[in-house]
């Protein structure tokens, strides 16, 4: 303010209201001068201060303040208009639901920003997103990831909503870690104004399991067992150990679970759950929860189980040529006779929730033959009864064991079961040649009888010789009968008297059964000795003990150059046949009546040939040990398998659970 006249004055100054030019209104902001008052010289100026004080951001435009001076010496008054104009102010703030974003390890975080316009006009904003290292952020605009995006024309002191994603690094981080992700703002006004504004971050603490099989879970079968192997997986960036339950579908359940499973960050682990289907089980869905705390971890899916046919057979009976009816075992009365017609029943049921019309299909042995009945139709938990005609070869070996298998088909059925049948036949030895029955009382003498297996099957057993009077008698060599179907071996005895006279001589294979009916006896006779003889100046006893030795190594020369006939080895349990002897035996004579007859009284016969019979069952061959059973004997009622009894060094019975051939349960086992 100036005095532009000569002599000094006295002035005022005064402002007037701010005035918004654009629509003329007045507004009540505060303005306020330096100074009202002064005195002035002449030609003197002052500087003066106008300050505006406006709540908010002016809206651009002109304002108006109108200046008014007054000379009050003179009473000459003057004005100034004061234009302020205002241009666009672009100011901005970003906010966030959190003060510290919370971030996921594991997967994208979605993050709202709220981008706040505190211009003055309305004004758009470029914005451009950095994140920190390892890790990616993306605006998303119209479904579009971008690091750039642009705000909409913001309206003063309004906002606009932009979506931020945060993608953690393929390594999970660990809970707790804290960055920023970093946001660059420019407004859209010229000049261009820039801001740059850290959001921090913080990572999670999640617990995240992956559960997943590669295992098919389609046309399971019933009546099985499903190994199922599941790949686990922490994905989270927290250890967790899982308790698992299950929800299965009906007739399923679990064998086999290796229960609760660890996993730290980062770690998989392959767990195998073996199922087991029921034959009754059925489709459905089966769901396996992991639980760690509060929280549940879980997998589901479909099992799709096949339904089909579920046979089982029941033995009933067995009707043998002679029409007698056996329900008790397979075997009736212990064998099949060879040449036959053998009728067998069963029981043919189907467990299964289906109908079923079965095709059966016997399957045999050359020595047998098979014709079955056709079966009705069966329901679910129905029965018929299956009638099947065996017809047994007569050639089939003795004490054999043909085999024939029923199978069974139809609507996806595929059981069959294994029957052994078993050929009667029986073991005998016949003698023959007994070579001599006189002795010297003291004098050791060699004689020889002849043995030939007259049964039907290999004969095998240990001969021993005795005499009622207390001879010694010894068999040369290891004792032991080995004879095939047929054959013939002599059998070398030493016999020395050890008084004169009279005596029962008996041969005896003492591992018989029925060690009476195996034994051959006959009568000799022994003259008292003499003195010693002068033959080469020996005495007789050492004579006879001399011709004794030429006479085994002449034998021993004979069975070296005697080819042996080849033997049959047929592990099967004889039955009982009696044989007919056609060899007389000289009756015992008591002691007594011995020494009553003078020595050159008696008449002794010449040796004759003798058939002794032998009957005797062949031990039956274990399933468990593959050896002869020895003392008791069980055997399966379905199939006919026979074990030992008890319990020894090599079979213990008692750890058997099912039969070898037919699988039938251990505890159904008779005694025979």
């Amino acid at each position: 303010m100036q005095n532009t006249g000569l002599l000094s004055t006295n002035a005022s100054i005064v402002e007037s209201p701010i005035t918004f030019l654009e629509d003329g209104s007045e507004l009540n902001w505060y303005v306020g001068m330096s100074g009202s008052q002064y005195e002035l010289q002449g030609s003197e100026s002052v500087e003066l201060t106008v300050t505006v004080v406006h709540p908010k951001s002016p809206t651009p435009g002109t304002y108006r303040i109108v200046v008014i001076a007054t000379d009050l010496d003179n009473s000459i008054t003057t004005s100034f208009d004061l234009d302020m104009v205002v241009g666009e102010i672009p100011n901005i703030g970003i906010e966030s639901d959190y003060d510290v974003i919370p971030v996921s390890p594991i997967e994208a975080t979605s993050v709202p920003l709220y981008l706040f316009n505190y211009g003055n006009t309305e004004i758009a904003y470029d914005l451009q997103v950095q994140p920190p290292n390892g890790w990616d952020a993306y605006f998303v605009q119209d479904f579009t990831e971008s690091q750039f995006a642009t705000s909409s024309t913001i309206p003063v002191g309004m906002s606009d909503t932009i979506e931020m994603l945060i993608q953690p690094p393929s390594i999970v981080p660990n809970s707790g870690l804290q960055t920023s992700v970093t946001i660059s703002v420019n407004s859209v006004t010229d000049p261009v104004v820039n801001w740059i504004i850290e959001l921090p971050i913080e990572v999670e603490a999640v617990k995240s399991v992956e559960i997943r099989t590669d295992t098919s879970l389609v046309n399971l079968l019933p009546n099985s067992d499903l190994v199922t192997v599941f790949n686990i997986e922490n994905k989270g960036n927290v250890a967790v150990k899982l308790l698992p339950t299950f929800t299965l579908p009906q007739g399923v359940q679990i064998i086999s679970s290796p229960g609760a499973v660890e996993l730290g960050i980062g770690q998989s682990e392959l767990y195998l759950v073996t199922f087991q289907l029921s034959k009754n089980a059925k489709s459905g869905q089966a769901t396996l929860h992991f639980d760690n705390g509060s929280d549940r971890f879980t997998w589901s899916e479909n099992f799709d189980i096949q339904i089909f046919p579920q046979p089982s057979l029941q033995f009933k009976k067995v009707v043998f040529p002679d029409d007698k009816e056996y329900t008790a075992s397979f075997y009736g009365s212990g064998s099949h006779p060879a040449g036959a017609e053998i009728q067998f029943v069963w029981q043919l049921t189907n467990d299964a929730d289906i109908a079923w019309q079965p095709v059966v299909t016997p399957v045999s042995d050359p020595q047998l033959s098979i014709t079955c009945d056709t079966p009705i139709m069966i329901g679910y938990q129905e029965s018929t009864d299956l009638s099947c005609t065996v017809f047994t070869s007569s050639q089939a070996v003795p004490f054999s064991e043909p085999n024939f298998i029923l199978k069974f088909s139809g609507s996806g059925a595929d059981y069959s079961e294994t029957f052994s049948l078993y050929i009667g036949g029986y073991e005998a030895v016949s003698w023959s040649g007994l070579s001599s029955n006189t002795f010297v009382e003291g004098e050791a003498k060699e004689i020889q009888v002849l043995a030939t297996n007259s049964g039907t099957l290999p004969f095998n057993h240990v001969i021993s010789g005795s005499s009622n009077q207390g001879w010694k008698i010894e068999v040369v060599g290891d004792g032991i009968v080995d004879l095939a179907v047929g054959e013939s071996n002599t059998i070398k005895l030493l016999v020395t008297p050890t008084s004169d006279g009279l005596s029962d001589i008996s041969l005896t294979f003492n591992t018989a059964e029925n060690a009476d009916t195996a034994t051959y006896l006959f009568t000799a006779n022994a003259e008292k000795q003499s003195s010693e003889s002068a033959a080469f100046g020996l005495p007789a006893t050492q004579i006879g003990l001399i011709a004794i030795l030429i006479i085994a190594l002449i034998g021993a020369g004979i069975l070296i150059l005697k080819p042996k006939s080849p033997k049959q080895h047929i592990p099967i349990m004889p039955l009982p046949v009696n044989t007919l002897t056609n060899q007389q035996i000289i009756p015992r004579q008591s002691p007594m009546m011995a020494s009553q007859v003078p020595a050159k009284a008696l008449s002794i016969p010449p040796p004759q040939e003798t058939i002794t019979p032998v009957q005797q069952k062949q031990a039956p061959i274990c399933w468990q040990c593959r050896s002869p059973i020895v003392g008791k004997v069980v055997g399966c009622p379905k199939c006919g398998a026979r074990y030992c009894g008890d319990d020894s060094e090599s079979c213990e019975i008692s750890t058997l659970e099912e039969c070898l051939s037919c699988q039938s349960p251990a505890s159904t086992f008779i005694s025979e």
